[in-house]
């Protein structure tokens, strides 16, 4: 028998928004409130890694994109020469 994940409830919070909260705060009840170990438990914990999985991954890929946008605006801007005084 397995007690409950605090860490996995406090990932999942992580990442509530105001489109979500109802619901994650639904899962994270019934999660917290099943008897641990009890099926019912183990769809909600489920359903709970699946969301912060799947969150941490579309987090995870936009910090990438983010980094590779500004790695290649940061190459244009060191390859532009620098303005001369018009004489």
């Amino acid at each position: 028998m397995s007690g409950i994940d605090h860490s996995l409830i406090y990932q999942a919070r992580k990442f509530m928004t105001g489109e979500n909260v109802h619901q994650v705060k639904t899962w994270i009840f019934c999660y917290e409130t099943s008897e641990p170990g009890s099926v019912r438990s183990r769809c909600y914990e489920t359903l709970l890694r699946e969301f912060v999985a799947s969150h941490t991954l579309l987090s995870t890929a936009k910090m990438k994109e983010e980094s590779e946008c500004a790695r290649l605006m940061g190459g244009r801007k060191r390859r532009r020469e620098p303005r001369r005084p018009e004489s």
